[in-house]
Protein backbone atom coordinates (compact mmCIF):
# COMPACT_ATOMS: atom_id res chain seq x y z
CA UNK A 1 0.00 0.00 0.00
CA UNK A 2 1.24 3.76 -0.67
CA UNK A 3 2.43 5.36 1.99
CA UNK A 4 1.57 9.28 1.52
CA UNK A 5 4.30 11.24 4.27
CA UNK A 6 3.98 14.78 5.53
CA UNK A 7 5.83 16.81 2.90
CA UNK A 8 4.76 14.94 -0.22
CA UNK A 9 3.77 16.20 -3.37
CA UNK A 10 0.60 15.01 -4.38
CA UNK A 11 -1.98 14.89 -6.94
CA UNK A 12 -5.75 13.96 -6.49
CA UNK A 13 -6.69 11.12 -9.15
CA UNK A 14 -9.83 12.43 -9.82
CA UNK A 15 -9.56 16.36 -9.94
CA UNK A 16 -5.98 16.48 -10.74
CA UNK A 17 -5.41 19.79 -8.00
CA UNK A 18 -1.93 18.99 -7.09
CA UNK A 19 -0.67 20.46 -3.40
CA UNK A 20 1.85 19.28 -0.45
CA UNK A 21 0.63 16.94 2.36
CA UNK A 22 0.24 18.61 5.60
CA UNK A 23 -1.94 16.51 7.75
CA UNK A 24 -4.36 13.50 8.17
CA UNK A 25 -7.46 13.07 8.99
CA UNK A 26 -10.26 10.31 9.51
CA UNK A 27 -13.97 10.19 7.50
CA UNK A 28 -17.11 8.06 9.39
CA UNK A 29 -18.62 5.82 6.98
CA UNK A 30 -20.46 4.26 9.21
CA UNK A 31 -20.69 3.57 12.42
CA UNK A 32 -17.73 2.43 14.31
CA UNK A 33 -15.95 2.32 10.81
CA UNK A 34 -13.51 4.89 9.51
CA UNK A 35 -11.66 5.79 6.33
CA UNK A 36 -8.35 7.80 6.47
CA UNK A 37 -8.17 11.01 4.42
CA UNK A 38 -5.28 12.99 3.97
CA UNK A 39 -5.20 17.08 3.73
CA UNK A 40 -3.48 18.45 1.40
CA UNK A 41 -2.22 22.55 0.96
CA UNK A 42 -2.92 23.88 -2.20
CA UNK A 43 -0.80 26.37 -4.02
CA UNK A 44 -2.00 29.72 -3.64
CA UNK A 45 -0.86 33.35 -4.56
CA UNK A 46 -3.09 34.63 -1.46
CA UNK A 47 -1.97 34.86 1.52
CA UNK A 48 -4.29 31.91 2.71
CA UNK A 49 -3.42 29.15 1.81
CA UNK A 50 -6.22 27.01 0.60
CA UNK A 51 -6.84 23.28 2.09
CA UNK A 52 -8.39 20.26 0.34
CA UNK A 53 -9.48 17.16 2.79
CA UNK A 54 -10.14 13.35 0.30
CA UNK A 55 -9.70 10.06 1.33
CA UNK A 56 -6.29 8.70 1.47
CA UNK A 57 -6.94 6.19 -1.70
CA UNK A 58 -7.69 9.29 -4.27
CA UNK A 59 -4.26 10.71 -3.85
CA UNK A 60 -1.14 9.74 -5.48
CA UNK A 61 2.28 10.91 -5.39
CA UNK A 62 3.22 13.77 -7.89
CA UNK A 63 6.85 14.35 -9.78
CA UNK A 64 6.59 17.32 -11.48
CA UNK A 65 7.10 16.35 -15.45
CA UNK A 66 10.55 18.75 -15.61
CA UNK A 67 14.41 17.88 -15.62
CA UNK A 68 16.71 20.57 -14.79
CA UNK A 69 19.53 21.14 -17.07
CA UNK A 70 23.15 22.59 -15.63
CA UNK A 71 25.77 23.97 -17.48
CA UNK A 72 29.20 24.94 -16.26
CA UNK A 73 29.99 28.01 -17.48
CA UNK A 74 33.42 28.28 -20.46
CA UNK A 75 36.16 30.58 -20.49
CA UNK A 76 34.52 33.36 -22.15
CA UNK A 77 30.94 33.79 -20.79
CA UNK A 78 30.12 34.79 -17.17
CA UNK A 79 31.09 32.99 -13.88
CA UNK A 80 27.34 31.96 -13.31
CA UNK A 81 26.32 28.58 -13.53
CA UNK A 82 23.42 28.18 -15.96
CA UNK A 83 20.25 26.76 -15.23
CA UNK A 84 17.71 25.45 -17.94
CA UNK A 85 14.14 23.88 -16.89
CA UNK A 86 12.67 21.31 -19.82
CA UNK A 87 9.48 20.02 -19.79
CA UNK A 88 8.78 16.46 -20.71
Amino acid sequence: MLQLNIGDRVRHKTTGIKGKVIGYGYRQISDGYYLTTVKVELPSHESLEPIAEDLFCRWEIWHEDKILVYSLPDSTSSSKLAIKSLHI
